[in-house]
């Protein structure tokens, strides 16, 4: 069993897509294609068995690499959202991961460890970053109600919006009344339900045997706006708009908003947690509104 380690080619997707059916019994996440061809740096690594002739792929490590721009200066991250390795070949796993561990150029992150892969980054000295997610109190009135009747949906025009429109969520470029520009997001439905949603299906539990809302009104979370005091002053004819127009049943924001957020607005809070090592003076800037997290269709939380 000879193995050797090399960095991931375009042209390895086809393994790659094989190793997740036959490691996870699953295909790989929804826009995973799509992200992989997209992005033109640093894919990850692979582990070759060169005494295999076909399929010779026997784990895969995998990073997306891309640049955003923080305070108008270009940041480099290294975002890692895969490891995968077949079972006979699970003792030499840590050598997909030492030359990611070496990259000094950039932020190194991982948004969606959890088990062992969290141990071992917690092992390896990465900062463990809680990220905190505010769901937004409703305020439903009928002045809310009819300022919502108003917001006027339009073509995508920036280049964040268009990037995250084929993959899972919404993209939005909003007209809203009295306003100049218009108000961009990106939402991503949360695996939460809102309070008022519980409170229905509860009722209709001890009432009949179906809960009346099962499948919409999720909460989403914000991954993107161009104008958070916008969103934050805005907030209640929104809420209206994406519940009538788009089943969003609430609204959660990353902690970069808390800033211009009311504190009576605040229903509750909750962590997520992200990995983060290299570059260290660029962590405080990290957040959702980067949208790692939302592209590779992560699960949020």
């Amino acid at each position: 069993m000879a193995v050797t380690l090399r960095e991931v080619e375009k042209y390895d997707f086809d393994q790659i897509y094989q190793l997740f059916i036959e490691v996870y019994g699953k295909q790989p996440f929804d826009g995973f294609k799509k992200a992989f061809f997209d992005h033109d740096l640093l894919l990850g690594y692979c582990l070759i068995d060169t005494s295999i002739e076909t399929q010779p792929m026997v784990g895969y490590f995998g990073c997306f690499t891309y640049y955003r721009t923080i305070d108008d200066i270009p940041v480099k991250f290294y975002n890692s959202h895969t490891w995968i390795v077949k079972e006979a070949y699970r003792k030499q796993s840590l050598k997909l991961l030492m030359p990611y561990m070496r990259l000094k150029d950039g932020i190194v992150t991982n948004f969606s460890a959890n088990g062992k892969v969290a141990q071992i980054l917690e092992q390896l000295k990465f900062s463990k970053l809680g990220i905190v997610n505010t769901i937004i109190k409703p305020s439903y009135s009928m002045t809310s109600f009819l300022a919502q009747v108003k917001i006027k949906s339009i073509p995508i025009q920036s280049a964040i919006t268009k990037w995250h429109e084929p993959y899972i969520g919404l993209s939005l470029n909003l007209k809203l009344p009295n306003q100049e520009k218009t108000l961009e997001l990106v939402l991503k439905a949360v695996d939460k339900k809102p309070a008022w949603v519980k409170q229905i299906n509860n009722l209709a539990r001890s009432l009949t045997t179906k809960p009346l809302v099962t499948k919409s009104y999720f909460l989403y979370k914000v991954h993107y706006t161009n104008s958070p005091e916008m969103l934050i002053e805005n907030v209640d004819s929104l809420i209206h708009y994406l519940f009538f127009k788009k089943k969003v049943g609430g609204l959660v924001l990353p902690e970069s908003f808390i800033e211009v957020l009311p504190s009576d607005r605040i229903d509750t809070q909750y962590k997520d947690t992200i990995y983060v090592k290299a570059n260290q003076d660029g962590i405080p800037m990290i957040d959702y509104l980067y949208s790692e997290v939302f592209y590779l269709n992560i699960g949020d939380k």
